[in-house]
């Protein structure tokens, strides 16, 4: 089993074919673990701001089609 992400450019290719499409895995938590919000590094603020930004536009790394957002 590989992820979406990586399996997508070679399914596209067609070196790759889905098998079980009825029996997709179950998605499970991206955490992101960081010591503080307080004078956060901008560049961890830029890799958590990426992050949600791509699970936000991609719908089937979204659980339930919920919004990821900052906890």
């Amino acid at each position: 089993m590989l992820s979406h992400i990586i399996a997508m450019p070679d399914i596209a290719a067609g070196r790759l074919v889905l098998v079980m499409k009825d029996f997709q895995p179950s998605r499970l938590p991206v955490t992101v673990v960081y010591p503080s919000r307080r004078n956060m590094p901008l560049r961890v603020k830029t890799v958590l701001d990426f992050l949600i930004d791509a699970i936000g536009q991609d719908q089937s790394m979204c659980a339930s089609g919920a919004d990821p957002q900052w906890n």
